[in-house]
């Protein structure tokens, strides 16, 4: 049998290269900063805000009252046609709970 097959020749032994202390330090050095350069400059990509009047404005439902209040606010200053709120229905506890409940 040859030394380098195992298992019915279903496997082969084979030599890599593994990373030392070093090695790992560097690797984890260098995913570290990219990790770091992502999540600095995720805020600039997620976190769009372009006003432009008219049209729609779209808002996240699970911000709190505030929030709300101000998108309304900016939806009679920038004279929108329509007013998208985002999300699933409101659990009890949630923000605006009671307000939607009052609505029924």
């Amino acid at each position: 049998m040859d030394q380098g097959k195992t298992l019915w020749g279903l496997l082969r032994r084979r030599q890599f290269l593994v990373p030392t202390w070093l090695g790992w330090l560097a690797l984890l050095g260098v995913f570290g900063a990219l990790a770091l350069f992502v999540v600095r400059q995720a805020h600039s990509f997620l976190a769009v805000t372009e006003t432009l009047p008219g049209g729609a404005l779209v808002v996240e439902g699970s911000v709190p009252d505030y929030v709300l209040e101000e998108a309304m606010t900016e939806f009679r200053r920038g004279h929108y046609d329509k007013l998208y709120v985002t999300g699933g229905p409101l659990d009890a506890g949630a923000p605006l709970a009671d307000s939607n409940a009052r609505s029924r």
